[in-house]
């Protein structure tokens, strides 16, 4: 089950976010399960991965080319949560 958009987060205020609400982020497979089944039509250019790229970034899923990419985490970025 997927959360509503949250808005724009830093990658760890993100983690926090989703763990607040007993969620997590994504991973990137079901980020692309999910643009699959076409949940992701309304969603926002970006959004924040689970998958932490190394101390200073993380890796963000560009919704409208379906890649991934480095991002600092230090960046705000759209955040949907997953249980």
């Amino acid at each position: 089950k997927w959360s509503n958009d949250l808005g724009d987060f830093d990658w760890q205020n993100a983690k926090n976010k989703c763990k607040n609400m007993k969620m997590r982020l994504p991973t990137i497979t079901e980020i692309k399960e999910a643009k699959k089944e076409g949940l992701t039509k309304e969603w926002y250019h970006s959004i924040w991965t689970n998958i932490e790229y190394n101390e200073t970034g993380a890796l963000i899923f560009n919704n409208k080319f379906g890649s991934i990419q480095y991002e600092p985490k230090n960046n705000l970025i759209h955040v949907y949560c997953i249980e």
